[in-house]
């Protein structure tokens, strides 16, 4: 998709965004280019703005009309959207993760993420985690200690 619409970090959201998108798709005679940039705009929008608080933030930030650029930390939280969920599922009871992950901030500096504690307000969905003979994650621990 990127070769035909653009790299996502090129695209803007936003909810005028997202309607002019549809609108250029929807029942139009078939473009590539324009479709490849409708699902672009649409999964950003939708799926990673469910996956991460800070994406819909940044979004709802610019209001109906605004629109947001995606930065290097929204980017960087996509690209790392299942080693951060694996990292949260199966840190220990107070937290820690079992290994660091590396993310970019906002500014593209390199952040070092130890625990669910410095990233639990960027989150959103997680991606499911399997855990072998019927155990259930440390996640749903996790959640109880920090929301309930």
């Amino acid at each position: 998709m990127k070769s035909k619409a653009g790299s996502r970090e090129n695209i803007e959201l936003g909810v005028y965004k997202l309607q002019a998108a549809i609108q250029s798709a929807y029942g139009k005679p078939e473009d590539v280019n324009t479709e490849a940039r409708f699902f672009i705009i649409s999964i950003q929008m939708v799926s990673e703005a469910a996956r991460f608080q800070y994406i819909l933030n940044k979004v709802l930030e610019g209001g109906i009309y605004g629109s947001y650029e995606p930065d290097y930390k929204a980017i960087s939280l996509e690209n790392s959207w299942k080693k951060i969920s694996d990292a949260i599922q199966t840190a220990d009871p107070s937290g820690k993760f079992r290994s660091n992950i590396t993310l970019k901030d906002a500014e593209n500096k390199q952040c070092v993420v130890t625990q669910v504690s410095d990233i639990e307000n960027d989150m959103g969905l997680l991606k499911f985690l399997e855990t072998s003979a019927g155990q259930a994650s440390q996640f749903s621990q996790l959640l109880q200690m920090a929301y309930f």
